[in-house]
């Protein structure tokens, strides 16, 4: 599957990313930042299982269209001070109403399911489901 195997490799590249920005100077020790690109409204932020999880708008530099470029990046937390980047949670599907990008929204726990609703843009409301891990979500 085609968005999968983008998710998978942007995840791969978030360690490198990472350890290169992490000499530089400018760069805030304390405020969350993604392991590179630009980061946008967080979104969902939810405490499960022990952890604390942000959802956030993330723009991606992997070739598509301009308007399809936003995300929803993830990362966990014991205890909001150290932060381990975890896949992208969401992202355009080529076809479905949030093929222009994943804008703002939140998370609830439904029913015992990790539950997102956001906007797709032009798309409207859209529903994404996960197990308890939160790692894989599945749009409906």
């Amino acid at each position: 599957m085609y968005w999968s195997f983008e998710l998978n490799q942007l995840s791969k590249d978030f360690d490198g990313r990472r350890k290169k920005l992490a000499a530089d100077k400018f760069r805030p020790l304390y405020h969350y930042l993604p392991p590179s690109n630009c980061v946008g409204d967080p979104n969902g932020a939810i405490f499960l299982n022990g952890q604390y999880h942000m959802f956030f708008q993330y723009a991606v530099d992997i070739p598509q269209p301009a308007d399809a470029s936003t995300h929803w990046g993830h990362t966990v937390s014991k205890d909001l001070i150290h932060w381990t980047d975890l896949p992208v949670a969401l992202a355009p599907s080529p076809d479905g109403p949030d093929n222009k990008g994943c804008f703002s929204g939140c998370t609830v726990i439904n029913n015992g399911v990790p539950t997102i609703i956001y906007y797709g843009v032009y798309g409207g409301i859209c529903i994404a489901t996960s197990d308890d891990d939160m790692i894989t979500w599945e749009k409906s």
